[in-house]
């Protein structure tokens, strides 16, 4: 800028200027003042330009690696121009027809690189956050949020990426992409509810005879024995396998129990099991020559075994998956069976 200096009068005042000339008057003697004036090149031709100065900084943010400041006067009632690179501007007043316009402007952003505990399986996943401008997120097929296939540039394991924009100023966007992995599992042990049937634990028919006067023997009475284990519906212990998935899992199918209850129908006693696992039971029956019955009868009846005749080891069964991070989780519950109890009826 150009530089004028001259004497006026004390008190005297400074007439409006305009723009290209910034004046002040400062009283010196009693009588006197200093006039100083400045102004920018082309202000006498009517064409004032003032020099914008630019200062490149470092590590402005952990986002922003280089940024430019740059400074110009500008008129007052001039609107501030704004790019996509710009960060932040901002316009602070000189006087009635100057102001001072300040902008930053991004130059190389920074990828913030950290850790993250996975709360759903204690790992560690690797998360990387960026700055970027608004044209450039919202052109993004994953905007606002999305799940990517491929690693891209994560490390083994990652095989997805969860990617997701939020705003942070107008015009800028924070991204960003945690690496996903479908070999992320967590075991933990736990009780879970279930029930166990009944079980036969063993079945015994016996015949008492009788003795006739003339010594021989008929069938008076029959007993029968059964054992049951008890059926148990409650806490057991139990594990929960949890894994991540990019897609729907696919339907498990759960342990099934299949219990029976048979009745039987016979010659000297009638039986009526309940619903229980049980090995084959065979019934058989003759009357011989008792007494009562005037032909000779037999009864001959087979009950087939249930599938499984006993408790299983475990029941295995899947909980509902739930949407997560662009995914599913999926949960595989195995229930150990409890302490067997065993009761006589």
């Amino acid at each position: 800028m150009d530089y004028f200096e001259c004497e006026v009068a004390n008190k005297a005042k400074l007439p409006p200027t305009r723009f290209g000339a910034v004046a002040q008057i400062v009283g010196n003697t009693p009588n006197k003042a200093t006039l100083t004036a400045w102004t920018a090149p082309g202000f006498f031709s009517g064409d004032p330009e003032f020099t914008t100065l630019t200062r490149r900084v470092f590590n402005l943010s952990e986002f922003i690696q280089e940024a430019d400041l740059v400074e110009v006067v500008i008129e007052a009632d001039e609107v501030l121009v704004t790019d996509e690179d710009t960060w932040e501007a901002n316009k602070t007043p000189i006087d009635e027809v100057h102001s001072m316009s300040g902008k930053v402007q991004i130059v190389t952003t920074n990828t913030v690189v950290s850790g993250v505990i996975d709360p759903q399986f204690n790992t560690v996943h690797r998360v990387e956050r960026s700055l970027v401008k608004a044209s450039v997120a919202e052109a993004d097929p994953a905007f606002p949020a999305a799940l990517l296939a491929g690693a891209g540039t994560f490390p083994s394991p990652v095989t997805d990426r969860w990617t997701t924009y939020e705003e942070v100023r107008h015009g800028w966007y924070i991204k960003t992409v945690e690496g996903m992995s479908n070999t992320d599992l967590a075991v933990r042990g736990t009780t879970r509810s279930r029930y166990w049937p009944a079980v036969m634990e063993d079945f015994n028919v016996d015949f008492v005879n009788g003795l006739r006067e003339d010594g021989t023997e008929y069938i008076a009475k029959v007993t029968v024995d059964c054992n049951y284990k008890e059926a148990y519906n409650g806490q057991s212990r139990a594990d929960v396998t949890r894994s991540w998935t990019r897609t729907v899992p696919a339907s498990v199918a759960p342990s099934v129990i299949l219990t029976d209850q048979f009745s039987y129908s016979g010659i000297f006693f009638n039986w009526n099991s309940k619903e229980c696992l049980h090995p084959q039971v065979d019934f058989q029956e003759s009357t011989g020559t008792h007494p009562d019955f005037a032909r000779y009868y037999v009864r001959d009846m087979s009950f087939a075994a249930t599938d499984q005749q006993d408790w299983p080891a475990y029941q295995v069964y899947e909980e509902d998956p739930q949407p997560y991070k662009g995914g599913w989780l999926k949960e595989i519950v195995k229930v150990y069976k409890p302490v067997d109890t065993i009761r006589s009826s």
